[in-house]
């Protein structure tokens, strides 16, 4: 295990050059679909033109990386949700932004998401109502000092019951990533079955 309070910020100039980079590429010019699969889902904190059930195939929701601030501390770490790449595929909310509030909403979403770079900003086919897009969502850099890696369910749960941080406990993250994802009609056996475990502990 790194050092787990060792994960320093990147320089605004370093996010904002990912950023560029990233938007730069983007497939259509005035539309960009965000997925969401975590806690975009809940809450986004940017504005959208419109929000619809997605699914992303090739990838699949993970806890792999090391939360030691926003849901965890390097005492009790937690553990943070990410995208894997799989054979499984993935339900979540694709958001369309307004264009017209790109250029606040885009650098907010870096800061929110690009905090040190463990995600990866990556443009990934989706599927919304039979129609389909190219949507940004981040996945996780497997080469990153936070990215911790796959546990089995239960070592899992010990880490995300005890981790508490400045945005509150792991537990709860992982609960209203369940809820809405029932909210959306397409529960997720194993994060029901990870809550189960969690909340199931005496």
């Amino acid at each position: 295990m790194n050092d787990l309070g060792n994960f320093p910020p990147w320089p605004d100039a370093m996010r904002e050059a990912s950023m560029v980079e990233t938007i730069a590429s983007a497939p259509v010019d005035n539309c960009i679909w965000v997925f969401g699969y975590g806690s975009l889902m809940w809450d986004p904190r940017f504005q959208y033109r419109c929000r619809q059930h997605a699914t992303l195939r090739g990838f699949r929701r993970s806890f792999c990386f090391w939360s030691v601030r926003g849901r965890g501390s390097p005492e009790a770490p937690g553990l943070g949700l990410a995208l894997l790449e799989g054979t499984a595929h993935t339900h979540g909310i694709a958001f369309r932004l307004e264009p017209d509030n790109f250029a606040t909403d885009l650098p907010a979403l870096w800061k929110r998401e690009m905090v040190n770079g463990v995600y990866r900003p990556v443009w990934v086919p989706i599927e919304m109502h039979g129609d389909e897009a190219l949507a940004l969502t981040f996945v996780a850099d497997p080469d990153h000092p936070q990215f911790a890696g796959e546990f089995p369910a239960d070592v899992q749960a010990d880490y995300i019951r005890q981790a508490t941080g400045i945005r509150g406990r792991c537990r709860d993250y992982l609960a209203n990533v369940v809820a809405g994802l029932h909210d959306l009609g397409v529960p997720d056996e194993s994060l029901d079955d990870l809550l189960a475990r969690v909340d199931n502990h005496t």
